[in-house]
C-alpha cells in the first residue's frame, strides 16, 4: 500500500515535469544561442584564414617598400 502511495507521487512529479511549459522558453533561447554561434563560426572561420594570408601579403609588400633617407640597397 505504501509503495503504490509512494510510486503515485512519483508519478505525478513526473507527469507535472513533462506537461510544464515553464522552461520551454529557455530551451528555445539555448537552442537560438547555439544555432547563432554555430552559423557564426561557420561564416567567420574562412573570414579569419583569408584575413591571415592578407596580412602576410601586406607585410611583404611593407619589407619591401624603402624607408627613410636615402636608399636601403
Amino acid at each position: 500500500m505504501v509503495t503504490i502511495m509512494v510510486f503515485e507521487k512519483i508519478r505525478s512529479a513526473l507527469r507535472s515535469v513533462i506537461f510544464d511549459e515553464e522552461g520551454a522558453v529557455t530551451v528555445d533561447w539555448v537552442v537560438l544561442s547555439a544555432a547563432i554561434i554555430g552559423i557564426a563560426m561557420v561564416v567567420l572561420t574562412p573570414i579569419a584564414f583569408e584575413t591571415g594570408s592578407a596580412s602576410e601579403q601586406v607585410a611583404d609588400y611593407i619589407a619591401g617598400v624603402p624607408s627613410g633617407y636615402g636608399s636601403n640597397d
